[in-house]
């Protein structure tokens, strides 16, 4: 039976029994407590809880779940993941026990047909109604076991419902486990195998471990899609099973390694890991260095590090993509169609990773000596792993495990901690060494000078009783109205005065309770204790508070035009202008004049901004949107725009959206992989960017003298310039032609190495000459370079044969250490920049030497 079989066999037979059948919720959870949809019952969390009325009383799905709480476990057993499927029925307040557990053991017996006799049941140690339903069922009463709370206990967090739980185990036979007499599903060996666990939600359990009993009693169930299928397919692990196996056998086929003795663990590793990378950047994760994007990191780290320990050394997970989707093609449709998304993605990471892993490894066993003799990775070592490779630490600890040594985790921590230090200082941010229990309560939503009396004074990053003129530091108030940096927005800047004294504030950073502001004493002088009005700079929060209003109307412009899918990345709000971050493909110019024409409609209806402050969980109730990298407090505020936009937001903002003036979009680029960025003016500042661009091209017309009918002579000398351009490119492109087909090349060893100074030529140029030229010879290397000025730049290619051993971005690295600059691209072709142009001939003898090497 096809795991594609049970997957519809549960649903049909669920929704025959008035169930609502609902596709699988996002990966990424509406709940701000968790990373990751970590349960089936997660995207049901409100209803369970009686916050939210469920449009339906009986649901059934497929749930796409990720946990990393296990991850060290991961490929060593049958059974670990941290992708998986959850197959699950819920009630909100219909049926319980009662009903519950004879649906899951018909289907088990009737619809699965698993043989009764090798199915036992375990109860929570206090639950006798349940046991008493499952005696109903002919259940013999030696075969239903009693358990803890550890065991028959479930919750989806450390918060939130929860209560006691059943669950259905499979007996594999005798041959399989600890083979003792008395083995049971109690016993932690691999004999019995827990197939189903059905979760009687009555608790909710709140910050303090207290338990409450539930409005309304409901059902929770979940069973593994994967460990099913391993059952009902006879397979030992659930890596044999056809959810997984073909990934394992193409990456088996990719890197040669055997899925038999040591081969088996990391290929487990990497299949499962490239499964939840997929499916997490399908629902818009990106690689990153926080909150999901480090999980997402992680995954494709801790992959990557396994196929190097085994001896494969080359980008190559994300050719095992198109697997994956096709694994999914029926139930998860919309991998098929960002296929070309994810697969950059996972190989920009891979590329990223791949030369500092190379490095680090050898830079491990270079170490591996002295971390024998010491029986220990130190701080030191491990630091150095992390800071100058890359390495996550839990890496280093598994690599650490191998050789059944430990790692230093609090030297570690202790060194990355003075890195830190060591990052803000000179910087005008609080650094965290200055600790303080001040609370300074901020007052500037509705006041933009307040009287005030300062509490602490910090100088050097020590407190101090005072500041004189001329000296720079913190003063710390007990209101202020000046907005601290946050979420993306500038701080506000202003005055501190006092009757003789002034302090020009020039950043302002919040430290836990307390308001730092940072600026310089001008005259006069400041005590701790003395009482002074603080006054922000009332231009520069009107534009700061105009460009956040924006900036909400931008990211609500682009959900409607390109779908919820849009994910921000990040923004930057400041009193010059606005950038947004967020995930997709390359706009065209009709995309970027139809946002300006959105976002300037929004602006000129003159919406009212309201902003309240609620509740976190009525806010997201509300459907206000969270960024849930971000973190919350109990009590948010919600900044909406009539019917347009409401957001967990708490930056300023203008009342009226007409008091943003205009709109424009200066520039848009990539900024990673399938992330763009959009930076925009609004106001007079926008329109001094359209008169500008005017002028420009009133300058353009004088050039031209296009006096009389100024288009149409403009249009026509344009047209001869144009067809000028035409010729000269045809002549161009016959020149390169004409050398490409007459490359007079050096030997070097088993290489034939060919360079020129193309001198004058643009990139697209030297492009189009190394694709005709780089297959002339089957071990050929192109290295061709431009110079201009004191700079220059290059291409650097290989021929098709060569780029199964050798990667051109790699020999790219090898010029551009000698003449500084910087090189990208992929194995066959790199194309970069040179600094030094006086190293280019010692460049070329270092390329030349390394390739004698090889």
């Amino acid at each position: 039976m096809t795991s594609d079989d049970i997957r519809r066999l549960f649903l049909n037979y669920f929704k025959e029994r008035g169930h609502t059948v609902l596709p699988s919720f996002s990966l990424v959870p509406e709940d701000p407590t968790i990373l990751f949809t970590i349960a089936g019952m997660v995207p049901f969390k409100p209803y369970f809880l009686g916050r939210e009325e469920p449009p339906f009383k009986r649901a059934t799905t497929s749930q796409k779940c990720l946990r990393t709480n296990d991850i060290e476990e991961v490929g060593k057993t049958a059974r670990h993941h941290t992708f998986f499927e959850m197959l699950g029925n819920f009630s909100f307040g219909d049926y319980f026990k009662e009903k519950a557990i004879p649906f899951a053991w018909v289907f088990v017996t009737e619809v699965l047909h698993l043989q009764k006799e090798r199915l036992f049941i375990t109860i929570y140690k206090d639950d006798d109604e349940s046991y008493e339903i499952w005696r109903s069922l002919d259940i013999p009463a030696e075969k239903i076991y009693r358990s803890g709370e550890k065991d028959n206990f479930w919750s989806a967090g450390p918060v939130g419902p929860c209560g006691p739980c059943s669950e259905i185990y499979y007996d594999r036979g005798e041959n399989f486990g600890c083979k003792r007499p008395d083995c049971s599903p109690l016993c932690d060996c691999d004999r019995f195998l827990e197939i189903w666990n059905l979760v009687f939600m009555q608790y909710n359990r709140d910050e303090e471990s207290n338990l409450t009993l539930l409005s309304k009693k409901g059902i929770d169930t979940g069973m593994g899609l994967e460990r099913i299928a391993s059952v009902l397919q006879g397979k030992d692990s659930n890596y044999e099973t056809d959810l997984i196996y073909p990934i394992i056998e193409k990456l088996s086929s990719i890197t040669g390694i055997e899925y038999k003795g040591k081969g088996i663990i990391p290929l487990r590793v990497m299949s499962d890991h490239l499964r939840g990378a997929v499916f997490a950047i399908s629902d818009g994760v990106l690689p990153s260095n926080e909150g999901r994007g480090y999980v997402v990191r992680r995954l494709l780290r801790r992959a990557l590090t396994f196929s190097h320990l085994s001896g494969y050394q080359t980008p190559f997970i994300y050719k095992a993509v198109p697997t994956v989707s096709n694994i999914y093609r029926h139930s998860y449709p919309e991998l098929f169609e960002k296929k070309d998304y994810i697969i950059d993605a996972i190989r920009s990471e891979e590329e990223k990773f791949s030369q500092s892993l190379k490095d680090g490894l050898s830079m491990f066993n270079k170490l591996m000596p002295q971390i024998k003799k010491d029986g220990i990775i130190s701080g030191e070592i491990a630091f150095l792993l992390y800071d100058t490779y890359g390495f996550p630490v839990e890496l280093t600890k598994e690599m650490a495990a191998e050789f059944n040594i430990g790692v230093d985790i609090e030297g570690f921590n202790e060194l990355l901690m003075q890195r830190k230090n060591l990052s803000r200082q000179g910087s005008q941010f609080v650094d965290e060494i200055i600790t303080t229990s001040f609370t300074s309560e901020f007052v500037g939503y509705d006041n933009l000078k307040t009287n005030s009396k300062i509490l602490g004074i910090y100088k050097n990053n020590n407190e101090v009783r005072s500041l004189l003129a001329g000296e720079e530091g913190y003063i710390i108030l007990n209101k202020t109205p000046f907005y601290p940096e946050s979420g993306g927005q500038v701080s506000d800047i202003g005055y501190i005065v006092s009757e003789n004294s002034t302090f020009r504030v020039t950043s302002v950073q919040r430290e836990k309770d307390a308001i730092f502001h940072f600026g310089k004493v001008e005259s006069g002088s400041f005590c701790a204790g003395d009482y002074v009005e603080a006054e922000i700079d009332i231009k520069r929060r009107r534009l700061s508070s105009s460009n956040h209003t924006c900036t909400h109307i931008l990211h609500a412009v682009l959900r409607e035009k390109f779908g919820e899918t849009v994910k921000q990345k990040g923004s930057f709000v400041s009193d010059e202008l606005l950038r947004f971050d967020f995930f997709s493909n390359a706009l065209s110019d009709e995309d970027i004049a139809d946002i300006e024409r959105s976002v300037n409609k929004i602006i000129m209806e003159n919406f009212k901004v309201i902003v309240q402050e609620m509740d976190l969980e009525d806010a997201i109730k509300s459907g206000a949107i969270a960024l849930f990298s971000d973190k919350y407090k109990s009590r948010v505020r919600v900044v909406s725009i009539d019917s347009v936009s409401s957001e967990l937001c708490g930056g300023t903002h203008v009342k009226m959206t007409g008091e943003i003036g205009t709109f424009v979009i200066v520039k848009q680029e990539s900024i990673a992989s399938s992330v763009r960025r959009i930076e925009a003016f609004t106001g007079l500042k926008a329109l001094k960017y359209f008169q500008q661009k005017r002028k420009d091209l009133d300058e353009i017309d004088k050039i031209l003298d296009a006096s009389g009918s100024p288009l149409k002579k403009s249009l026509s000398i344009l047209k001869d310039f144009d067809e000028t351009k035409k010729r000269l490119r045809e002549v161009t492109m016959n020149y390169l032609r004409m050398k490409a087909n007459n490359l007079t090349v050096e030997e070097i060893g088993k290489f034939s190495l060919y360079s020129e100074n193309l001198d004058g030529f643009a990139s697209e140029d030297m492009l189009f000459f190394v694709d005709l030229a780089r297959n002339r010879f089957d071990n050929l290397i192109l290295f061709i370079y431009s110079v201009n000025n004191q700079s220059a730049s290059f291409v650097l290619s290989i021929s098709d044969k060569l780029s199964q051993s050798l990667s051109a971005k790699e020999l790219a690295k090898v010029i551009t250490s000698v003449t500084g600059g910087g090189a990208g691209g992929r194995d066959k072709v790199s194309q970069g920049g040179i600094k030094n142009i006086n190293k280019l001939n010692s460049a070329i003898i270092a390329l030349k030497d390394f390739l004698k090497t090889v």
